[in-house]
């Protein structure tokens, strides 16, 4: 429909050359890593010296707790279940260390593999411009304040430090899945905060300068398939409202509030004639007083809404909760994503209303979780089945009981690995197009 049409590369935005002119300077730094192959260089030794440094860091612990406890750990693994249990009841306090390090381990190398895994994603995010001018569906442009970047929890229960803390434990945030929602329309693409030395996940980057991102951000509103402003309190998203509200079409803008925060009385304002009754339809409800209403919430009580318009020009709030959701979103949950279940939740229900379903439009096969495939599947062929290479993947199938296709797989997560990103698309993303 509207919303998928092509964005032919002859055709480049208004101002866009500038930007990438300003992105390649005030972002030298990014720059120099994205011009490496990532992988090679950063990805691969950031995880090594992680895992190295934390085996190292046990084994201080253990010899300077008993310099005598290595014997008995050397013994212990050459020994069996019953030796092994021998051993460590005459040395009660060498076994609870043995035991205490292990699990330390074990939690330690869960969030140093999260860290890890979403620096190398914030590494190899693609730029913009570059997604813009190779693309074929015009963009997705997602505003919003940079305050809002990173944040994760859609309900955060009042409690000071919550989000912070989830944060920290390096989850999917809200703009994220946001992104991964809208990727099923067309290219993700945002302005990027100045400064930043890496970008967050979730939509692609642009870097402009403070005096010329009003112009950028209206040309990329212009070509756009679809707005999606994320409401906030600063006065750039004041501008961009007013601008989506008056310089392009209602049907190709959807307004997302979120959080427990009012709407500051000038977003308010502005919002109001031309949202009429769908307002406040969108916006969350109180939650309960005191310290009950804190840690005991209602499931099913509105934390936010997504406002979208039908052609006539009529808005219309979805409202966001956190119940009820599909099987399938909650599964998605369990994969470390908070915010997943009530977004696609509420966004399904914003497709249809944009005449849109829920599976239509271009998805984005990620080279990573091809990589992971290959490496926990690649027997069966998973990763060519993701690819759409479906005959490359029966392949390994009917290989599968000489045991070859094991190593095949292996192989495989080698050569993505260390492919340059352009060649990798080339290879097996455009192939898979076809």
């Amino acid at each position: 429909g509207a919303l998928a049409r092509e964005n032919p590369a002859t055709t480049p935005l208004p101002g866009l050359a500038v930007a990438k002119t300003f992105s390649r300077q005030v972002t030298a730094r990014r720059q120099s890593y994205s011009e490496l192959n990532t992988t090679k260089y950063i990805i691969v030794p950031l995880a090594v010296i992680a895992f190295i440094a934390l085996y190292w860091a046990a084994i201080a612990g253990i010899y300077a707790w008993n310099d005598e406890l290595f014997p008995v750990l050397g013994d212990a693994s050459m020994a069996t279940s019953e030796e092994f249990a021998a051993i460590f009841k005459q040395h009660p306090t060498e076994a609870f260390m043995y035991n205490a390090i292990g699990i330390l381990a074990i939690f330690s190398i869960f969030p140093i593999g999260l860290f890890v895994t979403r620096v190398a994603r914030r590494i190899m995010q693609r730029r913009a411009d570059a997604l813009i001018l190779s693309g074929r569906y015009a963009p997705i442009v997602f505003l919003r304040s940079f305050q809002d970047d990173g944040s994760v929890l859609l309900e955060d229960q009042g409690i000071p430090g919550v989000q912070a803390l989830t944060r920290a434990t390096s989850p999917a945030s809200s703009e994220e899945e946001l992104a991964q929602i809208l990727l099923r329309i067309g290219p993700v693409v945002a302005i990027g905060k100045p400064g930043e030395k890496l970008p967050e996940l979730g939509a692609a980057r642009l870097y402009v300068s403070h005096d010329e991102w009003q112009a950028v951000v209206g040309a990329l509103m212009r070509q756009a398939a679809l707005v999606v402003v994320r409401v906030g309190k600063s006065p750039g998203v004041l501008w961009e409202i007013g601008q989506a509200l008056t310089q392009i079409p209602r049907e190709r803008l959807a307004l997302v509030m979120l959080g427990d925060e009012p709407l500051s009385p000038s977003v308010a304002a502005r919002l109001a004639p031309a949202l009429g009754g769908a307002l406040p339809a969108a916006l969350a409800t109180p939650r309960r007083g005191g310290w009950v209403g804190r840690l005991v919430s209602n499931p099913k009580r509105r934390i936010g809404g997504v406002v979208c318009f039908t052609p006539d020009g009529q808005a219309h709030a979805v409202p966001v909760r956190m119940w009820p959701m599909g099987l399938n979103d909650m599964a998605v949950m369990l994969a470390w994503r908070p915010a997943a279940g009530p977004l696609r939740h509420a966004w399904r229900q914003v497709l249809v209303l944009l005449g849109l379903a829920w599976d239509s439009g271009p998805r984005r096969r990620q080279r990573l979780f091809a990589v992971g495939l290959a490496l926990l599947f690649g027997w069966f062929g998973a990763h060519w089945f993701y690819l759409g290479q479906r005959r490359l993947g029966w392949r390994y199938v009917l290989m599968f009981p000489l045991g070859v296709p094991i190593v095949m797989g292996w192989v495989d997560a080698v050569r993505f690995v260390w492919l340059e990103h352009a060649e990798f698309e080339r290879r097996f993303l455009a192939a898979a197009a076809r």
